[in-house]
């Protein structure tokens, strides 16, 4: 034993080559924060310790002379530290932690100038003499400015606290808070679980804060409240309607309110399909939107405007500014400030100032009082565009953050917009406050669109001629007498009554027996509509003053649509040659042989396919099916004697499939998928899709501990909904009804079918926690993964299955970039969603793809496919490109394993290497070999000399099955961010790095001892190269497939479903290349080169 210290209240001993703390009453052994003890070394020691609170301070002198302060709990674990500096840096803190750095009797400073602001499980935010600095799973780094300097305490900054967010399983970032003393507002530095500093936001408003703390449900200013506390979302009102009751508008009072749109629309319906119109009032409100499109209308005061940054399908997020009343005479224009400031003003002068080139948030202020509202300075955060509106039209601006401009939707020039969707091309054409002909096929940045491509026509003020195109067509005229020519495909004529004064459902229709329907506004006539079976007609505002559209002659119209502002009326004409009404109050009716339907409303409907509702029973026989959607309400659905596919919505309803009918299937589904998330978070990424009988006979459908749907189709059978958060928790009763398809998480979907004699049979796509195979009562077999990425191989699974040379074998894999072996025999490969490997092993093996839609035309996929040397392209006339294959293409498959068994050792200490991340959320691994004590700095850096470069970043320095190696630290220098990382161990380390989000492209990185300063060579890793065919899912549909590498397989199946019918595309190879087939019949081929 040797005694080191012993001044003061506690001594330094080393003890069989450990140290240890002595006290009166405790001998205490010093351990890191894993656990581990601290060791005699050569490259340190522990020179001093005292008690400090509860537990002690000491400090550790390394060989260079410098040192640093570690604070440990009453049993001697590591807490917190400083950063290793000169004694004299430290002297002043000599009266603070009761010890004579320097050894000259005098214990200098006075002042406290260390302490924790906030712990909590795993982490600490402190100030130190040097300034602020987080710990976060026991590495310790400083909290740095936008310039990189450290923050320190001030009379005018201060960090207020310190909280933790889990966004899924696997990823955890701690935000550090800080405030500005004179203005109120708020830094925000946010670390990952490694304590590197990731990113910088703010200065924020409180404001912003506040909205932030409603959105995450986390107090982040420390003040005891989430946004202003529940009082402020007091009085909060709606008017809401759709199928789903997630429509329609939202009203706040007239003081400052926190209006919480997910807490407003019904549980379980905050989704992409919720869309409102969301109006402040009076008062500084908060307004935090849903997941769907939200419509800001702030009112007067200081409004801070959240649209959702990750809203579902990146729906529409703006902001209006309504001007009307001022008295202009002219259309609102704008002009840019010295100071990149906008300016939108018209006749009557300035209207509104405005700067959205912000990156965390975005400001409008209201110039003008002359519309009798004062609008305020409002702040915008995550609102994509933002209109304002007077009198004589209204001017719509956004801002490109990418190319760093502003773009506009001027009512002073044509406006053409094109964008490229998951489904094909769509375009928007907005005219002038003049007179014009806007002909859509002259505007050459349509050139290019075909008839499965949609635009949307608005004129202006003006009589102006529209003309569309030989695909479908939105056209608008808006004021003035207007010619609306769809020249061709499905073309709607739309008129917008859109009032700000009156939010509440107020259209309806008459019809007088004249040949023309005469729309009402609360029982008021507003406009008739005549519309003929040859598509012409005419449509005539009857309402007076500014606000009247004219009338507007249509040619080759099938519908019109009246918009209110929360309702709608939509009017075509029958085969009969009758009008057909629906709303949204009114249900939609199609007799059309091939494509009867009944669509409900948000109410109770009673739906029933009679002769009465115009259902020909000589047409809808037995041999016809029919669609029953009720929508929301309490409805009653009855079918007919063909097949009947019933979706009863929200609320109870009836379903009636009719004795002696042929097939009756109820649909059951989720109004907000997302809810399914939280399953995905809490269980590492994985679904247990299941299902159990109960002792009363009848069905519970369950996903993992919850249960979502039970059911019975035995008599007067139900369908009663156990879960509201997805959208509803309705019991529905059900009769004649011999089937139900329940949806569930991530696309996976439970079919229950019941047969009088055979009882229940239960089928479908399970998600289990497990890749697991299964051989049916009829000898099929199977594989199925789970939705993370599984690597499959059939042979592994001999004892569940036949893996003979004979069997034929179904490979799923469900969710996840999975890798699919088959066997000998024949094999059927779907990947499903992810970016898949596929190896049909041996046999005639077939690849599977599967596009499921379910809107557009009303008769089966038309397919196209185009041959372009060895790529083939499959689409659809509706919905445009679906899959690209390359039946020729060479891939580079991962050339470092992702964890420390199937480490890569090109990467050795004083050397790089270069690499590259070849999928999404790759993580490559390094065994590296390093000596005890030595520190090293480890760096990694985008690759952009041949192509794209993805910045790696350190995930873990550990040993060969996890636990701690050594002391690593961020740092950041002139070069960027970097780790300085000493082993306590001599030997093989596990170096894991991943790319920041998630980016595929090519990296180098570095090991070197602390002082080299450079590599000594750079080691390419080797990259394997194969032959494959790559299919990838390029269209929209219900589940992306990603990009699949296929090889050893013969057969590629693409089945394509629209819902009104199937069409199958299949390419198969032959000795000579490859044939294509298209509905069994052969329309091309590629030939080997």
């Amino acid at each position: 034993m040797s005694v080191i210290e012993q001044d003061g209240n506690a001594s330094l001993l080393l003890i069989d080559g450990v140290y240890k703390i002595s006290t009166n009453s405790d001998l205490l052994t010093l351990k890191r924060s894993d656990g581990s003890e601290y060791g005699e070394s050569n490259f340190y020691s522990y020179t001093h310790v005292e008690p400090s609170g509860d537990g002690y301070v000491a400090v550790l002198e390394f060989a260079d002379g410098r040192i640093d302060l570690r604070w440990f709990d009453g049993m001697g674990t590591l807490q917190t530290y400083t950063d290793a500096d000169t004694v004299e840096s430290y002297v002043e803190r000599e009266a603070e932690i009761g010890i004579d750095l320097n050894g000259d009797g005098v214990l200098s400073g006075s002042g406290v100038n260390e302490g924790v602001v906030k712990q909590i499980d795993g982490a600490s935010l402190q100030w130190t003499a040097s300034g602020y600095t987080v710990t976060i799973n026991g590495v310790t780094t400083s909290v740095l400015d936008g310039s990189g300097s450290q923050v320190v305490l001030s009379d005018t900054f201060e960090m207020v606290n310190l909280v933790r967010q889990d966004s899924g399983s696997d990823k955890t970032e701690y935000l550090a808070i800080g405030r500005d003393a004179v203005s109120g507002d708020y830094q925000v530095f946010i670390y990952d679980q490694f304590a590197s500093q990731i990113e910088l936001i703010g200065p924020l408003p409180e404001s912003v804060l506040q909205a932030y703390e409603i959105l995450d449900g986390i107090d982040f200013n420390a003040d005891g409240l989430i946004g202003r506390g529940l009082d402020a979302r007091e009085g909060v009102t709606s008017d809401l309607s759709g199928h789903w009751g997630n429509e329609g508008a939202i009203y706040g009072t007239a003081g400052a309110d926190d209006i919480v749109i997910p807490d407003v629309l019904p549980e379980g319906t905050n989704s992409s399909n919720s869309g409102v119109d969301i109006f402040g009032g009076a008062g500084d409100d908060i307004i935090v939107g849903g997941n769907g499109e939200n419509y800001f209308i702030g009112g007067a005061g200081d409004d801070t405007l959240m649209g959702q940054e990750d809203s579902d399908s990146n729906q529409d997020q703006e902001a209006y500014y309504d001007a009307r009343g001022n008295g202009a005479t002219q259309a609102p224009d704008i002009r840019t400030e010295q100071n990149g400031d906008v300016v939108i003003f018209d006749d009557t002068g300035d209207l509104y100032r405005l700067n959205l080139t912000g990156s965390d948030f975005n400001w409008v202020e209201d110039l003008s009082l002359a519309d009798g509202l004062d609008e305020g300075r409002d702040t915008l955060v995550n609102v994509d565009v933002v209109f304002v509106l007077n009198g004589q039209g209204e001017f719509g601006i956004t801002y490109n953050q990418e190319t760093g401009e502003y773009f506009y939707k001027s009512p002073h020039e044509l406006f053409v917009e094109v964008e490229d969707e998951d489904w094909g091309k769509e375009a928007e054409v907005a005219g002038t406050t003049a007179s014009e002909i806007i002909d859509v096929e002259t505007i050459p940045q349509l050139a290019d669109f075909t008839e499965s491509n949609w635009i949307d026509v608005e004129g202006g003020n003006g009589d102006d001629t529209l003309f569309g195109h030989a695909g479908g067509n939105y056209m608008e005229g808006g004021r003035g007498d207007d010619t609306l020519d769809g020249r061709g495909g499905y073309d709607t004529a739309a008129f917008s009554l859109f009032d700000l004064e009156n939010y509440t459902p107020f259209l309806n229709f008459e019809d007088l027996g004249d040949g023309k329907l005469t729309i009402t506004k609360d029982g008021t006539a507003v406009m008739t509509v005549e519309l003929n079976a040859d598509g012409t007609g005419t449509v005539t505002d009857l309402r007076p003053g500014t606000e009247n559209l004219g009338t507007d002659t249509l040619i080759g119209i099938q519908v019109v649509k009246i918009e209110g502002t929360v309702d709608w009326l939509k009017i075509s004409i029958t085969d009969e040659g009758g009008y057909q009404v629906s709303g949204t109050t009114i249900a939609e009716i199609s007799t059309a042989p091939e494509n009867g339907y009944m669509d409900g409303t948000q109410s109770a409907d009673t739906l029933i396919v009679s002769e009465e509702n115009g259902f020909d029973p000589q047409v809808f026989d037995e041999n016809s099916d029919i669609w029953l959607w009720g929508g929301g309400g309490d409805d009653t659905l009855v079918g007919h004697v063909g097949s009947n596919w019933f979706e009863g919505g929200a609320g109870d309803d009836f379903i009636d499939g009719v004795a002696d009918s042929q097939w009756d299937s109820a649909y059951y589904g989720s109004a907000t998928p997302s809810a399914f998330d939280q399953f995905w978070d809490a269980e590492g990424s994985t679904y247990v899709f299941d299902y159990r009988i109960e002792d009363n006979g009848s069905i519970t459908v369950f996903v993992n501990n919850q249960d979502l749907y039970n059911l019975s189709l035995e008599g007067v059978g139900w369908v009663n909904d156990l879960w509201a958060a997805d959208g509803d928790n309705g019991r529905d009763t059900v009769v004649n009804v011999n089937h139900v398809s329940i949806d569930g998480p991530f696309g996976a979907q439970m079919q229950v079918e019941f047969d009088a004699e055979r009882g229940y049979d239960v089928w479908g796509s399970n998600v289990p926690s497990d890749i697991y195979a299964e051989s049916d009562d009829f000898g099929f077999d199977a594989v199925f993964g789970t939705n993370d990425a599984d690597f499959i191989n059939v042979a592994d699974f001999a004892a569940d299955i036949d893996v003979s040379d004979t069997s034929t074998v179904w490979v799923e894999g469900r969710g996840g970039d999975d890798w699919l072996v088959g066997h000998a025999g024949a094999n059927y490969l779907f990947g499903g969603a992810g970016n898949d490997m596929m190896d049909g092993a041996g046999g005639d093996d077939t690849a599977v793809y599967q596009t499921r839609y379910y809107d557009g035309p009303v008769t089966a996929p038309e397919v196209n496919v185009f041959v372009n040397g060895s790529t083939v392209t499959i689409g659809t006339t509706f919905y445009g490109d679906l899959y690209n294959i390359i039946l020729n293409d060479v891939i580079s498959l991962d050339g470092v394993g992702d964890n420390p068994q199937e480490a890569s050792d090109a990467l050795t200490a004083g050397n790089a290497v270069s690499s590259a991340f070849e999928s999404n959320y790759d993580v490559d691994t390094f065994a590296v070999a390093v000596d005890a004590g030595q520190t090293y700095v480890i760096r990694g850096q985008g690759d952009d000399s041949t192509g794209q470069g993805a910045d790696p970043i350190v995930r873990g320095i550990t040993g060969e099955f996890d636990g701690y190696v050594g002391d690593w630290f961020n740092k950041v220098d002139n070069a960027g961010e970097y780790i300085e990382f000493t082993p306590n161990v001599t030997g093989t380390v596990y170096v894991s790095v991943e790319s920041y989000f998630a980016m595929t492209g090519d990296y180098t990185l570095e090991v070197l001892p602390q002082g080299v300063a450079a590599p000594a060579k750079t080691v390419e890793v080797p990259r394997d190269y194969i032959s494959a065919v790559t299919v990838q899912d390029v269209g929209y549909d219900d589940i992306w497939e990603g990009t699949d590498a296929v090889i050893n397989t013969e057969f590629f199946e693409f089945s394509i479903d629209n819902g009104s019918g199937e069409a199958n595309v299949s390419i198969d190879r032959t000795d000579t290349g490859y044939d294509i087939m298209v509905n069994g019949a052969k329309q091309d081929d590629v030939m080997f080169a």
